[in-house]
């Protein structure tokens, strides 16, 4: 794993649009676990899932040369326990930099426990929300989640190598 990596064209493009504070790239989802959850099992499966998918620990930052790149900053994870009257749920802005760009909580409303996680767009998509919903459950289940092997780190390399090549400029004349 190096340092840091170049964002591909499509995260600076979502970046640039999230300037300015907007939750409008956010992708807030939440599942219902009924009311036998052994927190810490799913806790546990939870942190299996970004041991297995490093990528979700990404953090952008400014380099040297004022561009924007990434980083896979691994951190403790901490997913608080939040007792409700009624499930809440919340879509604030990330901060964009310097920051992980997820948050993860269980909810306990009514004797029943809630997931409530949310992605920035930069780092998660439709797929990606499909594929780590499925993964947390398979290893609540005690299945052995499978590593990732290309992420959008390599993706963003081969991006950048593929912008210097000669049939790129032709295509982009």
């Amino acid at each position: 794993m190096k340092d840091f990596y170049p964002l591909s064209k499509t995260e600076e493009g979502i970046y640039v649009s999230c300037i300015k504070a907007t939750d409008a790239y956010n992708l807030t989802n939440y599942l219902n676990l009924g009311s036998e959850l052994d927190v810490e099992k799913f806790k546990n499966a939870v942190k299996s899932v970004f041991d297995a998918h490093p990528y979700l620990f990404t953090v952008l930052f400014t380099g040297d040369d004022g561009k924007i790149y990434k980083k896979i900053k691994i951190e403790e994870m901490e997913i608080p326990v939040v007792q409700e009257d009624e499930l809440k749920i919340t879509s604030l802005p990330f901060e964009m930099l310097n920051a992980h760009l997820y948050r993860l909580s269980l909810h306990l409303v009514n004797g029943e426990y809630w997931f409530v996680y949310d992605f920035h767009h930069v780092i998660f998509d439709g797929t990606s929300l499909k594929r780590f919903t499925a993964d947390v459950m398979k290893a609540y289940a005690g299945e052995t989640i499978e590593k990732e092997s290309f992420d959008a780190n390599l993706f963003a390399e081969k991006e950048q190598e593929l912008l210097k090549t000669e049939k790129y400029a032709a295509a982009k004349n």
